[in-house]
């Protein structure tokens, strides 16, 4: 961290140096620089120099204790810069600012109130979701009284996030922090959404929680071998059609550096409707697979910078208290976006920060 006040000398050396640019791209358009008129350019130079200033000096400030995290931030930064107005800057900075939060989860240590707190969200979703399916709603007005058990009239059931993956996903992840008494009420609220992701999700973390016991990875495989079965749709096939869509585009576009974070819900809705691609009325925002989404967005750059992140801290995974929840995360981010959803990713953070303190020791409870 002593070493950070470079990335302002770096920043400071490159302002008044950037400004040549827009008139360097004027005069030769082949080179591979965003095309600016030469007032606009300027100022959109030296904005992008300041993107990559703060994301050098976040990056230094994280390398200290997490490199990989660190050469990730390094690369939104210089992708922003690179970029330019081409690229919404939005998500690479709550990227940027999410690792900033991780080191300070690392350097403040475990609060006494971190599970609680997760947990106390997690028991409101529930009485949330319960009283809608009771027929009632206190907060999102307007599902019909007394409807069936597990259906609401058109509607899912869905919590306060405003959406059946983001809630269910949210309880699966929580659920191996929870009393085993609770997780059979868990269990038949995720069940009641349909969710195979958030399903997978609950059933690999109390089963990593409870491996000791191997009657426990037998149930899991059972239940969600069952549910698969019952709850089988279309949906499932469709998300590998536009995963195999996004990925053929990737390939032919930048497959080094990728679309750039935030990337994909600017290209892909725009080609599905260009190409007229859709196996469903919708288009899609997002992968609902985040590894697929940050290889498509972050290129072949970015997916070996998170191999070697995750292989450093693999040790997360078997922490004592959050190691469960940490794997049920993984798993539901496979056929969800939970690191897109801001309830769930802070969750993240904090899930990974407590598990992965910034002495690089996991500390087992």
């Amino acid at each position: 961290m002593a070493r950070a006040w470079w990335a302002i000398l770096g920043g400071l050396i490159a302002a008044p140096v950037v400004t040549w640019l827009p008139m360097l791209k004027l005069a030769h358009p082949r080179l591979p620089l965003p095309l600016y008129p030469p007032a606009q350019g300027i100022d959109l130079w030296e904005m992008q120099t300041l993107y990559f200033t703060i994301a050098i000096l976040i990056a230094l400030m994280i390398g200290s204790s997490d490199r990989w995290l660190a050469a990730a931030v390094g690369l939104a930064g210089f992708t922003v810069f690179w970029r330019g107005a081409a690229l919404d800057p939005t998500h690479s900075l709550m990227f940027i600012l999410g690792a900033l939060s991780l080191l300070m989860v690392r350097v403040a240590g475990i609060p006494a109130w971190a599970r609680r707190a997760i947990l106390g969200v997690a028991a409101f979703e529930a009485a949330y979701v319960v009283q809608q399916l009771a027929g009632w709603d206190l907060l999102w007005i307007g599902l019909p009284r007394h409807a069936g058990w597990w259906h609401v009239g058109a509607v899912q059931p869905y919590g306060t996030f405003g959406s059946v993956n983001a809630t269910a996903g949210y309880l699966a992840v929580a659920a191996p922090l929870m009393p085993w008494l609770a997780l059979p009420v868990i269990g038949a609220i995720i069940l009641g959404t349909h969710s195979l992701g958030a399903m997978a999700a609950f059933a690999a973390g109390i089963a990593w929680r409870y491996r000791q016991r191997p009657v426990t990875w037998v149930l899991s495989v059972a239940g969600i071998a069952a549910a698969a079965w019952h709850y089988h749709k279309y949906t499932q096939v469709v998300r590998v059609q536009i995963w195999g869509f996004a990925l053929k585009d990737w390939a032919q576009t930048d497959p080094v550096l990728g679309y750039g974070l935030g990337g994909w819900a600017h290209r892909i809705p725009t080609l599905q409707i260009q190409q007229q691609f859709f196996p469903t009325r919708e288009v899609w925002a997002e992968a609902h697979n985040e590894p697929l989404q940050w290889l498509c967005e972050t290129g072949l750059v970015g997916l070996v910078l998170l191999g070697l992140w995750l292989v450093e801290h693999r040790a997360m995974f078997t922490h004592a208290l959050w190691g469960p929840s940490l794997v049920a995360l993984g798993v539901d981010s496979l056929s969800w976006h939970p690191f897109h959803i801001v309830g769930m990713a802070l969750m993240g953070v904090m899930l990974v920060g407590l598990a992965t303190p910034a002495n690089g020791r996991a500390i087992h409870v």
